[in-house]
């Protein structure tokens, strides 16, 4: 919206306006047209229509939305809301106005007497961030493991020749509940370092083990790591039937720079619907309604979190332990800006 022209304008307010109607009606409504600068008749000439859009409600019913979308210096007088109330009065339809300049007072009473909602539609600026979130802060030493070997211990060394021969290892206290340990290993060392509770670890890979960690004594780089299997644990492969006594993980640890997100990043657009005074925000992440700034006490308004955690192994914020993740959460929440932190590689934010 930095370009000051109407076309960019009015195409940015047809995308909106379906975000809006799938929020307000469901998902599962069906847009079934939207058009641009279109000529549409009315009961008495033709009108020109800056976005139309047809769409599908729930019930199988076709509606119409007529957009007057102006991209303006100036707020919006009565003149031009009287004008479009006559229009979709014609059509018969629905009509939403936008701007982003905002409305004066009499543009606002006509629009409240024809029940027409207008909006302003535009770039946040630095007053639509006061009292509230705009910079969160995380101090995160961000860490990926990397494999460099692994080895497999049996209770009998006469079998050690036939573990080096297999290419895969699937390891349980029956044949029935084995897993290939091999694919589950990097989600194990994510898992390893995000953890201070044998509990998690031994959920996460369905065994009774204790974890021994010591640096690698000719590579400093890198760390060993023992699985000791605390109950009779095999190798099974065919009809291979190998005792484990435990696990030797050789690998090391990447790490990455911390994070800083701020809300001008994850807010592109602000929504203001003006007689409710309700408001919106998309982003990368979608459409989102914003907390108002009524609901939140007075002490209780902040601009900047901090969120400050030790070390610890993310894939994509999908392995962050959850412990950590709730008191980001918590803390976002805490401030009432409708964002935090889920477990999904597609949506960091909600």
């Amino acid at each position: 919206m930095t370009k000051n022209t109407g076309r960019d304008y009015e195409i940015l307010s047809g995308e909106m306006i379906q975000e809006i109607i799938k929020f307000k009606e469901g998902s599962k409504i069906k847009i079934h047209k939207i058009e641009y600068r279109v000529n549409k008749f009315g009961k008495s000439t033709k009108h020109e229509i800056d976005v139309w859009i047809e769409y599908i409600d729930q019930h199988g019913t076709t509606k119409y939305y007529a957009i007057q979308a102006k991209n303006e210096k100036n707020p919006i007088n009565k003149a031009d809301l009287l004008v479009f109330a006559k229009i979709i009065e014609e059509l018969g339809c629905k009509g939403i106005f936008i701007t982003r300049t905002g409305y004066r007072n009499g543009a606002k009473e006509v629009a409240q007497h024809y029940n027409i909602p207008i909006l302003e539609f535009r770039v946040p600026t630095d007053d639509d961030f006061i009292s509230r979130v705009r910079q969160l802060n995380f101090k995160y030493t961000q860490q990926l493991p990397f494999l460099e070997d692994s080895y497999l211990i049996p209770v009998d060394d006469n079998d050690k020749d036939k573990i080096l021969l297999l290419t895969e290892w699937k390891i349980g206290i029956t044949k029935a509940d084995s897993f290939n340990f091999r694919t589950e290993l990097f989600n194990f060392l994510v898992m390893l370092n995000n953890t201070n509770t044998l509990s998690d670890l031994q959920l996460r890979i369905g065994l009774n083990v204790q974890v021994n960690r010591t640096i690698h004594p000719t590579e400093p780089y890198l760390e060993l790591i023992y699985l000791k299997f605390l109950q009779p644990t095999f190798l099974f492969f065919n009809d291979l039937k190998v005792g484990l006594k435990y696990v030797c993980i050789k690998c090391g640890w990447m790490e990455l720079p911390d994070i800083t997100l701020s809300a001008e990043n994850i807010i592109h657009y602000l929504i203001i619907d003006v007689l409710s005074g309700k408001e919106y925000t998309i982003g990368p992440f979608g459409f989102r309604e914003r907390e108002p700034l009524s609901d939140i006490p007075e002490n209780d308004m902040i601009e900047t979190v901090e969120c400050v955690h030790g070390k610890g192994a993310y894939n994509n914020f999908l392995t962050l332990h959850p412990a950590k993740r709730k008191a980001i959460n918590q803390a976002i929440r805490k401030h009432h800006h409708r964002y935090s932190i889920r477990c999904s590689t597609r949506k960091l934010w909600k």
